[in-house]
């Protein structure tokens, strides 16, 4: 979050589920809530599914989840095809 509040915004941000301050679940709730990050595509990685860590899919949640161990290929392809797009990578 304080990421967000000092640099230029992006239009995609790449979260680990399990940080020491904040958890994810926290931080996509306060992204989701803030206007200014409004549209802002959430990628969330975890060693935990989905379900269990009850974070919502789309609008109110992360657009896409990556399972750790990550395939390296369609992680990569997947950021690729998001920067392809033109959008800005935090």
């Amino acid at each position: 979050m304080q990421y967000l509040a000092t640099h230029p915004r992006p239009d995609v941000v790449l979260l680990d589920m399990q940080m020491p301050r904040m958890n994810g679940c926290d931080t996509v709730s306060a992204i989701r809530r803030n206007p200014a990050y409004q549209g802002i595509q959430l990628f969330a990685v975890s060693g935990a599914d989905q379900e269990t860590m009850r974070v919502p899919m789309g609008k109110r949640g992360v657009n896409r989840w990556f399972s750790k161990p990550l395939n390296p290929e369609e992680f990569a392809s997947q950021l690729r095809s998001q920067a392809k797009a033109g959008f800005n990578i935090a």
